[in-house]
């Protein structure tokens, strides 16, 4: 369907009649859904065939099923709030001090600054953890950096 408009200007345009685009009736037609009228001008048309076009090959449907698994493993990871053996920042938090000087057990070394508390992460980051999630992964490691988290 991408390209129908496109293929259908172009046939239209080359034929000889003196037909033009407002003398064609176009019928757009969903997948598998074409009407009898249709199908009996092709008499080997088997329902099963026409299915299977719209079924992607083997290697699509493996990544479909690779990138679903990740989804729905990292959805959950999200939503547990915990990363591996890692404790979870909401309910342990640490100071500024304790995690410049290194990672204290149990912290994540990628996200130092969830184990903050709510007001120690407002003075060092100049915000809450809602405008940090907004903003650009290169803009977060620079401030980590600047404030000794990285």
């Amino acid at each position: 369907m991408k390209n129908a408009v496109k293929k259908i200007e172009a046939y239209v345009g080359a034929l000889q009649d003196g037909r033009s685009m407002n003398d064609v009736q176009i019928v757009e037609v969903d997948p598998c859904s074409e009407p009898p009228s249709f199908t009996t001008h092709f008499p080997e048309w088997e329902e099963e065939v026409a299915q299977r076009w719209l079924e992607p090959d083997a290697f699509t449907a493996a990544q479909m099923k690779i990138n679903a698994e990740r989804e729905a493993y990292y959805a959950e990871k999200k939503a547990q709030g915990t990363d591996d053996n890692f404790n979870d920042p909401s309910l342990a938090k640490h100071s500024l001090d304790a995690l410049k000087k290194g990672t204290p057990e149990g912290v994540n070394p990628r996200r130092k600054e969830y184990y903050l508390s709510d007001d120690d992460f407002q003075a060092t980051l100049g915000m809450d953890a809602t405008a940090w999630e907004g903003l650009k992964e290169w803009k977060r490691k620079q401030l980590k950096k600047n404030v000794g988290l990285f």
